[in-house]
C-alpha cells in the first residue's frame, strides 16, 4: 500500500461516523486497491465495475471505491472517493455532515447561496436577491430572508407580520402581512388604540367612546341600566316614577304633576295639559279634555260646555240665538236663504207675497210653479193670478205669441 492510501485509509478511519462495519470496509478496499496497483486503467476499470475516481484527490487514479460508495468531484476539479454515509463537500472533501449553513442534497452539500432540488436532487443557484443561508426564498409565496430563514412575512407570522421583525401587539393578530385586532374587537379610539369588544366594553359600548353611565353595563352594544331602569340621556332612570322620563325617555310630566306607575298624574282631579296640570271641569280652553274649546258666549262646566243666556251650541265658534241666526233658523243648521231673514226662529222673505219653497224665496200669488203655496203647479194653459191657477186670457196669448 503507498502513502496516498494509507493517508485516506487513516482519514476515514478518523472520522466520527466510522463504525465497526465501517472500518471493515475501508480495511478491504485498502487491501483491494493495494492487489490493483500496477494494472492498467482498462483491467482495473473492469474488476471495479466501473466505480472508479479519476484525480489525484483522495482516492484518486486507479483507485477502486467500495461498493454503496461514490465519487466526490471538488472544486478544484478532481474526485474523491465517499464512503457509505458520508456527503460530498465540494468545497473539500468528504464529510460526515454539511457544515453549518449548507444544506445536503441527496449525497453532497450544496454551496452558499444554492438550494437543493428534490425532484432532481441537484443544487440550484437562489435567484438574485433570494440567498438566505442554506435555502431560497420564494417571492411568489411572499417569503423573505429574516436572520438566515425564509419566512412567509403575508401570512400569520405576529413576530414578522408584512416585514423582518415587524412584531404584532399582544392583543392583535396578523393577517395578509398587516396586524389587526380579531373579530370582533377593534381599535378604540384611535386606529392606533387598544383591541376592545364594543359588544360588551362599557367605556366603548357599540362604538368608540361610547360610555356607559355608572352602575350599568354593556350588552350586545348596548348600555344595560339592569332591571326596572332604562338608558335615557347617557343616564339610568326608573321611567315608572321619573316626571323627566314618565313612562318612556322624554317624557316630561306637566308642571305640578307626578309620575305614577309610568303615567303623569295631577292631583285634585287635574288634568296635565300641555305642560302644566289644569282642571278641565271648568277651563273653556280644555273643557273635559284637553285642547276642548267652548264657542264665544259659553262656558265650561263640569266638563262640558253651556251658552249662557238662552243662545245655542251649534258647533261653531260661537253660541248662536235660533230666534235671528239666519244660518241656525230655529234649530242648529237651517239656513235661511238668499233674499229672507230669521224672525222668531222662521225664515221670512222679504216680498210681501213671498214665501221660502224649497230653499228659494218665491211669490206664491203670481209663480205657476207655486201658486198660492209651495206645492200647487198650475197647467200648461193656465196662468196664477192672486194665488189660483186659472185660464189664461186668449188676448194676452196672443200677445205673447207676437
Amino acid at each position: 500500500m503507498d502513502q496516498r492510501r494509507f493517508d485516506d485509509l487513516t482519514r476515514h478511519l478518523g472520522s466520527k461516523s466510522v463504525g465497526r462495519r465501517s472500518f471493515l470496509r475501508a480495511v478491504l478496499g485498502a487491501v483491494l486497491g493495494a492487489g490493483l496497483l500496477g494494472q492498467t486503467s482498462e483491467e482495473t476499470e473492469a474488476a471495479c465495475n466501473g466505480f472508479l475516481c479519476s484525480g489525484d484527490g483522495g482516492i484518486g487514479g486507479s483507485t477502486c471505491c467500495l461498493t454503496g460508495s461514490f465519487c466526490c468531484p471538488l472544486d478544484s476539479g478532481n474526485e474523491t472517493c465517499c464512503w457509505p454515509g458520508q456527503v460530498c463537500d465540494p468545497t473539500w472533501t468528504c464529510r460526515s455532515a454539511c457544515p453549518t449553513g449548507r444544506v445536503k442534497c441527496g449525497d453532497f452539500c450544496c454551496h452558499t447561496g444554492e438550494s437543493c432540488n428534490p425532484s432532481t436532487t441537484t443544487c440550484e443557484k437562489c435567484p438574485p436577491g433570494y440567498e438566505c443561508g442554506s435555502e431560497c426564498c420564494n417571492g411568489l409565496l411572499g417569503q423573505e430572508c429574516c436572520e438566515g430563514t425564509c419566512i412567509d412575512v403575508w401570512s400569520n407570522d405576529l413576530n414578522n407580520c408584512g416585514g423582518c421583525g415587524v412584531t404584532c401587539r399582544a392583543d392583535q393578530v396578523c393577517r395578509s402581512g398587516y396586524c389587526v385586532c380579531p373579530y370582533p374587537t377593534y381599535n378604540c379610539p384611535s386606529p392606533d388604540g387598544p383591541c376592545v369588544d364594543t359588544d360588551n366594553d362599557p367605556n366603548n359600548c357599540g362604538g368608540c367612546g361610547v360610555s356607559c353611565p355608572q352602575g350599568a353595563t354593556c350588552v350586545a352594544g348596548e348600555c344595560d341600566c339592569g332591571s326596572g331602569k332604562n338608558f335615557c340621556n347617557n343616564t339610568c332612570v326608573d321611567i315608572l316614577n321619573d316626571p323627566n322620563n314618565c313612562g318612556l325617555c322624554g317624557v316630561v310630566c306637566s308642571q305640578g304633576a307626578r309620575c305614577v306607575g309610568g303615567d303623569c298624574s295631577c292631583d285634585n282631579g287635574e288634568m296635565p295639559c300641555h305642560g302644566q296640570c289644569l282642571n278641565v271641569q271648568n277651563d273653556p280652553n280644555n273643557c273635559g279634555e284637553c285642547d276642548i274649546v267652548c264657542p264665544a258666549g259659553a262656558s265650561c262646566q263640569g266638563g262640558w260646555c253651556h251658552c249662557d243666556g238662552g243662545l245655542t251650541d251649534c258647533g261653531g265658534a260661537a253660541c248662536v240665538d235660533l230666534t235671528n241666526d239666519p244660518h241656525d233658523c230655529g234649530v242648529c243648521g237651517l239656513r235661511c236663504p238668499s233674499g229672507a231673514s230669521c224672525v222668531a226662529g222662521e225664515c221670512q222673505c222679504w216680498g210681501a207675497n213671498d214665501t221660502v219653497c224649497n230653499g228659494i224665496c218665491l211669490d206664491t200669488q203670481n209663480n205657476r210653479s207655486a201658486c198660492g203655496d209651495c206645492t200647487t203647479i198650475c197647467a200648461q194653459d193656465e196662468e196664477c193670478r192672486h194665488g189660483k191657477c186659472k185660464k189664461a186670457k186668449k188676448e194676452k196669448k196672443e200677445k205673447k205669441e207676437k
